[in-house]
Order: C-alpha cells, then sequence, then structure tokens
C-alpha cells in the first residue's frame, strides 16, 4: 500500500525514533476516549492519575496503525526527502491488564531505520498506567518509558523519558487529540535534552490501518455513482446506473446495478468483502431473478496496471475454444478485469483457464462506466 499523503509528517530522522518509540503509549492514551473526563496537565500534582480501567478498556484499540511521511531535511540526515513508513501492532499480553507494541519505521526500498517493541500495563506500585519500551536505530540500542498523567476533553497527557546507548537523553511530553476513531493527531514537545542530540517540537498524525484498503488500496476511489456508457447489453443497458457504497467499518464495498433513470428497476446488487480470519477478499452477486454467484477476488497487475480481477466458476455453456498464445480448457473460467483511471472504470471480460491463461470472452462487450457528475 502506498504512502498515505493526506498525513504527512515533515520530520528528522534523528528523533523520528524517539517520536515513535515514545508513540507506542498512543494505545494507552487512545482507551481514555471511553472514560469520563479527568484531571488535565498543568493541574495540581494531588490529582489522581487514570486508573487501571484504562488498560482493561484497551482491548478495542488491539490491531494495525501505520503512519506516513517526509524524512527532514537537515544536512547531517542521509534519509532527508525520502518517504518513510511507520507501523504500529499491539495484542494483549495478559487480556485486561497487559498489552504488547511492537512497532517499525522503514523507507519505501524495505530498509528499517528503526524498530523496536514495548509493554503497555498497570503498575501497582506507581498506581499509574505506564509504557516501558526498548528498540534499535542503526544497530544503536535505546529504552524508555512513559506515565499516563491526565485525561479529558478528548485530550489525553503523557510524561516520558528515554535514552540511549551513548550519553543522550530526553525527557518527552506527548498529546494525544482524536477527531474519530481511526485517526490520531499527536503533538510531541521535548522538554530537556542532553548529549549532541537537537529536537524540535513536532504534529502528525497515525492512521488506524483498513485491511481492505490495504489488500486493495483503490477501493476508496470506487465510492460514487457510475453511468455506464457504453458496452451494454440486455440485461444491463447503456445509461444503467452502479451506485458503489462503503460498508459498516469500510470492509466491504456493495454495489447496486439499476436501469436507466431516477427510478430504474433494481437490476443486481454485489458486495466485496475482506475476511478477517484469512485475509482473503470475497465476491456474491445476486440478480433481480433471484441467481446466485460467488467469485474469488484478488489485485492483480496485467499489462502495466493494477486492477481487481474476480474469477468465478468454470462455465460448461461455453461453446469452442478461446484464441490466445494456447487453447484454453473446454470448460474455462469465466473472469472480469476492471481497471480504474480517475473518473473512468472500465470492465473487461475473459476466460481463463487452470493455469491462469486467458483470451477474450467475446460473448460480452467491454464495459466504460465514468462517474455521475450529479
Amino acid at each position: 500500500m502506498g504512502p498515505d499523503r493526506d498525513h504527512f509528517a515533515a520530520t528528522d530522522c534523528r528523533w523520528i525514533r524517539r517520536v515513535v518509540s515514545a508513540l507506542s503509549v498512543i494505545f494507552a492514551a487512545s482507551v481514555l476516549l471511553f472514560m469520563s473526563p479527568g484531571s488535565h496537565a498543568g493541574q495540581d500534582e494531588t490529582v489522581a492519575l487514570p486508573g487501571m480501567e484504562a488498560v482493561e478498556a484497551l482491548g478495542t484499540l488491539v490491531g494495525e496503525w501505520s503512519m506516513s511521511g517526509l524524512a527532514g531535511s537537515d544536512a547531517e540526515n542521509d534519509n532527508a526527502g525520502r518517504m518513510f513508513q511507520a507501523r504500529q501492532s499491539v495484542e494483549w499480553i495478559e487480556p485486561g491488564r497487559s498489552l504488547g507494541v511492537v512497532w517499525s519505521v522503514m523507507l519505501t526500498d524495505g530498509s528499517i531505520i528503526t524498530s523496536g517493541r514495548g509493554r503497555i500495563n498497570w503498575d501497582d506500585i506507581a498506581g499509574a498506567v505506564v509504557n516501558t519500551y526498548r528498540g534499535e536505530e542503526d544497530g544503536r540500542p535505546f529504552t524508555g518509558s512513559a506515565t499516563l498523567i491526565a485525561a479529558g476533553d478528548g485530550v489525553f497527557d503523557w510524561r516520558g523519558h528515554e535514552t540511549s546507548g551513548t550519553s543522550e537523553s530526553v525527557n518527552f511530553e506527548v498529546t494525544y487529540a482524536f477527531p474519530t476513531d481511526d485517526l490520531c493527531m499527536v503533538d510531541f514537545i521535548p522538554t530537556c535534552v542532553d548529549g549532541d542530540v537537537e529536537l524540535d517540537a513536532a504534529r502528525f498524525s497515525w492512521k488506524r490501518v483498513n485491511p481492505l484498503h490495504e489488500a486493495m488500496p483503490f477501493a476508496p476511489d470506487l465510492v460514487g455513482e457510475w453511468i455506464l456508457r457504453s458496452g451494454g447489453s440486455e440485461s444491463i443497458p447503456d445509461g444503467s446506473r452502479l451506485m458503489i457504497r462503503s460498508g459498516r467499518g469500510d470492509r466491504s464495498l456493495s454495489f447496486v446495478i439499476l436501469d436507466p433513470g431516477a427510478e430504474g428497476d433494481f437490476i443486481a446488487s454485489e458486495v466485496l468483502w475482506l475476511d478477517d480470519d484469512t485475509g482473503d477478499m470475497g465476491f456474491r452477486m445476486i440478480t433481480s431473478a433471484g441467481e446466485v454467484r460467488e467469485g474469488s477476488p484478488s489485485v492483480a497487475r496485467r499489462d502495466g496496471r493494477v486492477g481487481l480481477l474476480i474469477v468465478w466458476g468454470p462455465e460448461d455453456d461455453v461453446d469452442g475454444r478461446v484464441g490466445g498464445p494456447e487453447d484454453l480448457d473446454e470448460a474455462p473460467f469465466r473472469a472480469s478485469w476492471m481497471t480504474l483511471d480517475g473518473d473512468r472504470m472500465d470492465l473487461e471480460f475473459m476466460l481463463m483457464d487452470a493455469d491462469g491463461r486467458s483470451g477474450p470472452d467475446e460473448s460480452r462487450s467491454s464495459m466504460i462506466w465514468m462517474r455521475s457528475k450529479d
């Protein structure tokens, strides 16, 4: 999946690993969205810290998060101006009490800038939610810890300290705000730095990883209304409308095909979804006549273009063989190939054999759908 250009962070790679490692507390902070408003940073130190219920509620945040951006322009930074992507994964170690966090930051060529792991848990002695972590940057170790100090009105404050394998150390504060359940805006403020490292305050964002969008990056671009401009047939005539909507949690897409006109009759509906257990996509169609068919969708590359390939079951009613480099099996599979180019969606039909060899399905014309501007 390509970098998310809506959430760039212009950042200095000398402190990116500090920011990312410190950010493993994001999950502990996030849970406080589900708690009653408490104190804010800067209030009386005697105000109680958030309790263990923060850890107990963290199960709703188990999953994957990501951040993309550009490395900063510092002259000493060999990665200046290059794209990076950070990933964090959280899972229960002891349900309701302790969580494990694993993170990595890498460039687009796959080289890792920094990686590490942490543990978020309730500390009985400290009476607080604490995150401890360790990792490496270019073979140099670092360790750190952070404590949740305040929460309220959707703003959550943490305070921490990190040391490296050299004499460098930094005290920091991190504030989180959650515009949505899937987006976390972060303010990082270094409060005291020892050693040669120079750190500046920064703001950036983490996004929850959407498995469907990761498997099919162009899925969000399909959402909308489309009009069939050419390639129509008796069953789906030119001018037919295609309504594409996202399902709950953006884990699926629904496709509803209607006859031309504002009051067009129902022709067929389709749904594409991602199976959380297997990581595979599924596709099912039902027509107005009650016919139900299932296909096997996958994102593929053909002739230099990325698109959605859907392979249906073998067709015994296909007459003859299909031309190509080699003849296909007697009972080939029908398949469709969808590509997207801005406001134009092309849908081609083909026949494939069990070995993946393909040829055109001469019984069906290719379709051109255009995004409706109404």
